[in-house]
């Protein structure tokens, strides 16, 4: 975190199937050192037993993200 000026997570939609929620988003963050600054869209799984959260997988484009920290 102390890299980042600012780093948001922002979802916008939320799909259920069966135990499984897909999260659909935007991160957006600028870089302390670079001062640049990266836009990119993310899917979050999450699957669920019962009430638990039992796995969670991100998925973004990280080239966007490492982009931003030279």
């Amino acid at each position: 975190g102390a890299d980042w000026a600012t780093y948001t997570c922002q979802p916008h939609e939320y799909h259920e199937c069966a135990d499984t929620v897909f999260v659909l988003g935007d991160y957006d963050g600028t870089h302390r050192a670079s001062g640049k600054s990266f836009h990119a869209p993310f899917v979050h799984v999450w699957r669920f037993d019962g009430d638990h959260a039992k796995a969670f997988a991100s998925h973004t484009d990280t080239a966007l993200v490492q982009r931003a920290l030279a």
